[in-house]
């Protein structure tokens, strides 16, 4: 079939027609069944031009229909919208239609038909690691722990960022890169690429306090010391020293800090006690003026009558602590040795009894202030003497007790018995302590004397 035809150069070109008969009732043209119409005849041009419709989605044609004949093509440029593309297509009456590069392409045309395209957002998977730390669940995202993912339209805003934690640190944002980078948020949009996203991460500080139990801790490059007091008591019966320096009616109080007792009350003197009073090692000048008591021990006692006889002694207490501020995950540095009277020190410790040993490299791995405490090791000293006889031979067999109290003021009893060498043998730690003879041998009388011992830290 041809039309619109221009000679050239004077040549001569035959066209011929083509007709349906009426009474033929069908024929094929182009491999097609064709049929007539009602009225008997039909015009086979009309028949074979159809017409495309094409509606797009997320993204606009060029020219929204055309109509072409049958069996041919119709071509339709398409223009997606900014970030969309991945085109699908479907047309109606079973034709068909395909998309290469934005251009829309339906063929084999034999009926009117719609095509619809639709452009699929363009998007990409966005990762957050979090270096070291876990994520939480998280609305939009897929997964929780080390990694999570979400899938975001290019050049769109990322969106919900998670929250990750990590024991021990403090979140410093998402960034580019593990190490550095630029930090990014919920408003920075996607690119036209995969991206990871990096957490990072400070680490935290903690107070590390040392409790030495009683001892005493040196001056020590990076650690803070000090010293709190505290009041303790004890029921005595004793007599205070025939002293012009004497007392007052009202207990004084310790200072927590300096240790120190601040007088109260009216000064007594020591001829004029007639009622209940402390004695407090004060003059009558000090005691006017608001003096202080000393730490010394016994620095206070307590007498009910007003007589010489007091029945409560008060002394202070000293607690000393160290202190310092030691970032996570880095060690705990230099640690002092401290000192403790008739104490070995065995080493700092995560709990007063039992716990797990820190040192100077160990890893501060705890994320909470905390409390190392003072191990020790108490010592023992031996206390050996001979028993003899008169002629200084050897006398064994002799029982001897020993009595005291410790550098913790705390009681000890023990006995020992002359061996045949006439040795007699005490193991204590330090303190004051009295040895009497308490079972003596047939034919020999009880030695009634007192061996007084002091055994003191060496």
């Amino acid at each position: 079939k041809v039309k619109n035809l221009t000679s050239t150069s004077g040549a001569t070109v035959n066209v011929y027609a083509q007709w349906i008969s009426k009474n033929q009732g069908s024929m094929t043209i182009g491999g097609t069944q064709v049929t007539k119409d009602s009225g008997g005849n039909y015009i086979l041009d009309n028949y074979k031009r159809y017409t495309v419709t094409v509606n797009v989605t997320n993204g606009t044609p060029a020219t929204s229909s055309k109509t072409v004949e049958y069996y041919t093509s119709a071509v339709f440029n398409l223009t997606p919208n900014n970030n969309y593309g991945n085109p699908t297509v479907s047309c109606t009456n079973s034709q068909s239609g395909s998309i290469t590069n934005n251009t829309l392409t339906v063929t084999g045309l034999s009926n009117n038909t719609t095509c619809t395209v639709t452009y699929a957002p363009i998007t990409f998977v966005l990762t957050a690691n979090a270096n070291n730390g876990s994520i939480p669940s998280t609305t939009g995202w897929t997964g929780t722990g080390s990694t999570a993912t979400k899938s975001v339209m290019q050049g769109a805003q990322y969106g919900t960022l998670p929250t990750p934690t990590r024991t021990g640190y403090s979140f410093d944002g998402w960034f580019t890169q593990s190490t550095g980078g630029t930090q990014v948020s919920s408003t920075t949009t996607m690119g036209s690429a995969a991206t990871t996203i990096h957490a990072h991460w400070t680490a935290l500080s903690y107070t590390v306090t040392l409790n030495p139990i009683g001892g005493t801790i040196p001056t020590t490059s990076g650690w803070n010391i000090s010293t709190t007091y505290s009041e303790k008591s004890e029921t005595v019966s004793d007599e205070a020293p025939e002293t012009n320096i004497c007392c007052v009616t009202s207990k004084p109080t310790l200072n927590a800090s300096t240790g120190l007792y601040t007088v109260s009350g009216t000064y007594i003197s020591y001829s004029a006690l007639s009622s209940a009073n402390y004695y407090c090692n004060l003059s009558s000048t000090n005691a006017s003026a608001g003096g202080s008591c000393s730490t010394t021990t016994n620095a206070v006692a307590y007498s009910p009558s007003g007589s010489d006889d007091f029945s409560t002694n008060y002394y202070v207490s000293s607690d000393m602590r160290a202190t310092k501020s030691i970032t996570y995950a880095t060690t705990y540095g230099t640690l002092p040795t401290p000192t403790k009277v008739g104490n070995t020190f065995a080493g700092w410790y995560t709990a007063e009894t039992g716990g797990t040993q820190r040192t100077s490299s160990t890893s501060m791995t705890t994320a909470s202030s905390h409390t190392l405490y003072a191990h020790w090791t108490e010592k023992s000293y031996k206390v050996l003497f001979l028993k003899t006889k008169s002629n200084k031979t050897p006398l064994p067999g002799v029982a001897f007790q020993l009595t005291g109290v410790d550098y913790n003021n705390n009681e000890v009893s023990k006995t020992a018995t002359s061996d045949i060498r006439g040795r007699v043998l005490f193991e204590v730690p330090v303190g004051e302590y009295e040895i009497v003879e308490t079972v003596a041998l047939t034919n020999y009388h009880l030695e009634d004397s007192v061996l007084q011992v002091s055994v003191t830290d060496t």
